[in-house]
């Protein structure tokens, strides 16, 4: 992939990759939309590049609306700016809001489960996994910009806080509500882009420095918010955070952590 892909396609070629990407566009969608449509594209483009271990596997039914995981449910809107919310049982909603929320389009469901929100210079998209959900960004300008914020919707007590390999989400007595894994973010090329958190109140930024020379549009930033039910499970087994963390960001959680991680995601 070069540089001069990344808003240069031609029609042609948008149209034929939406063909082979697009599961469905609902009735608001705007399919006629020429930016929304190449959007689209460089985003399914961009998620179809990765390595696997990278992206989390589709639940059953991942979609809009109320996903069922193992042990608690994930709300995708239609509507970016109505938030993605982490339901656990015998609590209230954790709902996050991603970056640049009011300008994305309306969802658009990829092949392979992924949830998309068509944006002008930079893509949400949302991929719900038994494990938790993931929250990529396609950049695909320098125009977009470097701090991505994502901001969560913080109970009483509850508070939003840096660990040493991501953040946390942990209410008034302790308990973990949301851990996030470790920062991660690659140009076209598949080369690493400089990222991390900062966390401002209850908003956790992830910082990319995707105008650094050398970088290849478009950009794919992650932050994985890992379920808390896998989290503790996980803890249970005598992990530690930083090893939940740092297993998720690089894709090893399956294959470095083995049958144990995949029985605590499943609730088995």
């Amino acid at each position: 992939m070069t540089r001069s892909w990344r808003r240069t396609a031609s029609l042609t070629m948008v149209t034929a990759l939406l063909a082979s990407t697009i599961v469905a566009f609902p009735s608001i969608a705007s399919a006629d939309d020429e930016v929304d449509a190449a959007s689209i594209a460089v985003a399914a483009q961009s998620l179809a590049n990765l390595d696997e271990s990278l992206l989390l596997a589709a639940s059953d039914g991942a979609g809009t609306g109320t996903v069922q995981t193992s042990q608690g449910t994930i709300g995708v809107p239609s509507r970016l700016t109505d938030g993605v919310s982490i339901h656990s049982p015998g609590r209230s909603p954790l709902t996050i809001d991603l970056p640049e929320a009011d300008a994305a389009g309306d969802a658009v469901l990829l092949q392979g489960g992924a949830v998309t929100y068509p944006g002008e210079s930079l893509t949400n998209s949302v991929i719900v996994g038994d494990a938790g959900v993931q929250m990529l960004t396609t950049i695909t300008s320098a125009d977009a910009p470097e701090h991505l914020e994502y901001d969560v919707d913080l109970g009483v007590g509850e508070s939003l806080r840096s660990t040493e390999d991501g953040a946390a989400v942990v209410a008034a007595d302790g308990t973990v509500l949301a851990v996030v894994a470790d920062a991660w973010a690659l140009d076209a090329d598949g080369d690493p882009v400089a990222t991390h958190y900062e966390i401002e109140g209850s908003t956790l930024i992830q910082v990319v420095d995707h105008r650094a020379a050398g970088v290849a549009y478009p950009v794919v930033a992650d932050p994985i918010w890992i379920a808390p039910w896998v989290f503790k499970c996980l803890l249970g087994l005598g992990l530690k955070g930083p090893q939940i963390t740092q297993a998720f960001a690089t894709g090893t959680i399956w294959g470095g952590l083995g049958a144990a991680a995949l029985a605590c995601a499943l609730g088995k």
